[in-house]
């Protein structure tokens, strides 16, 4: 289990998260989710790490 210590220096995603992703992916799509499931690893990561966040102060009850 070499190759997600290696994506993970690369893509900078915890190696636990590239093999949940495998496994996530591979479950939903077969064999093309375990193809791209690094590349939408990296994607979602992406989208949470940049995900504005509102202050609780702004929300209105």
């Amino acid at each position: 289990m070499i190759v997600p210590l290696l994506f993970s220096e690369v893509v900078n995603i915890h190696p636990v998260a590239i093999i949940v992703a495998i496994l996530f992916f591979g479950g939903l799509w077969g064999f093309w989710g375990v193809f791209f499931a690094i590349p939408l690893g990296t994607l979602v990561n992406s989208v949470i790490t940049v995900w504005p966040t509102v202050p609780p102060e702004k929300i209105k009850v």
